[in-house]
């Protein structure tokens, strides 16, 4: 069908003609706030009366929101948030995290088709697996094609042989790792979920950015975070691991190292990696042909799309009446 011409202007430019992703600042953390919508844009109030304290929100210029316990939004908060491209994520104290996604900083769906290229072809993904393992662990200078057993193998290594010098070093030897809240005795897992929920944040800010689908992992599958999961595992022998044994003797750590995060995503470029990252593993896997908006057919070749082709009559069809 026909597209208006307004219709058609909410079509987004291509990534390279917006603000880049890596320009925001990581996130912003809320906790027991109402965040709403005023004449002057997004704000955060706490507080009542003579105590009431308020925050303007840059929605533009972060990649992702982070609410904590005690946190309320309106529906035209959410709505400006979604517009802005900022990713709100709702975070419990035992780590249990929700996401909204926002709209891609892109209004093209190549990227999304070449992610679909290269999840499909099992030499593709094999490839990009190899990258992101790569990219975790740098230092260890993989031999080209070292099989996924191996790699697999080797990351785990790594993790625990990082754990365990970790709590050693923390006076925590029998330190083990409990994702789930109702068997974390200590303060260092629940951080580690909280980093987590960071880092995925930051994750989902990238590959919402482009619009990919992020059940489609290339190193994990099966869950709708498998991507998510692929990216932000890259950072975590460098930030929320070591960080979470820092600050887990302090009476009240997540706010410290909620902070060490934030300066983890920004001194290292985080949000800016991922995408760049992601663009560089998926641009092989480009159609060059598909520049222009496009409706598919029988035999699989295309016509132009925003267009009615109501007059476009089958003759086969048409002589058989």
């Amino acid at each position: 069908m026909p597209y208006s011409g307004p219709a058609l202007s909410l079509r987004k430019p291509k990534v390279i003609e917006l603000p880049r992703l890596g320009e925001r600042i990581s996130y912003i953390y809320l906790e027991y706030s109402q965040v709403h919508q005023d004449s002057t844009g997004v704000i955060a109030t706490q507080g009542e009366g003579k105590n009431k304290e308020t925050l303007v929100i840059p929605i533009a210029s972060i990649g992702f929101l982070l609410m904590g316990p005690g946190t309320s939004i309106s529906t035209p908060a959410a709505i400006s948030l979604h517009r802005a491209g900022t990713i709100v994520i709702f975070s419990s104290l035992g780590g249990a995290t929700g996401f909204a996604a926002a709209t891609p900083l892109t209004g093209r769906g190549e990227w999304a088709h070449a992610q679909a290229r290269a999840w499909a072809n099992l030499e593709s993904r094999l490839s990009i697996a190899r990258v992101f393992y790569e990219r975790q662990f740098p230092e260890l200078n993989f031999e080209p094609n070292t099989p996924l057993q191996v790699l697999r193998g080797l990351e785990g290594s790594q993790v625990r042989a990082l754990y365990k010098t970790l709590s050693v070093k923390a006076k925590m030897p029998s330190w083990k790792r409990e994702s789930t809240s109702d068997k974390q005795t200590d303060a260092v897992n629940p951080l580690l979920n909280l980093g987590s929920a960071i880092l995925y944040g930051a994750a989902t800010s990238a590959v919402s950015a482009l619009g990919l689908n992020s059940a489609l992992g290339f190193i994990h599958s099966g869950a709708m975070g498998a991507l998510l999961f692929d990216l932000a595992d890259i950072h975590k022998p460098h930030s929320s691991i070591p960080l979470a044994f820092r600050f887990c003797k302090y009476d009240k750590p997540a706010p410290m190292f909620r902070a060490a995060m934030r300066e983890y995503l920004y001194e290292e470029k985080v949000l800016e990696g991922m995408l760049t990252l992601l663009v560089e593993v998926l641009t092989p896997y480009l159609d060059s042909h598909s520049k222009e908006d496009t409706l598919i057919t029988d035999d699989t070749t295309a016509v132009p799309g925003h267009q009615n082709h109501s007059g476009m009559v089958d003759k086969s069809s048409s002589g058989n009446e």
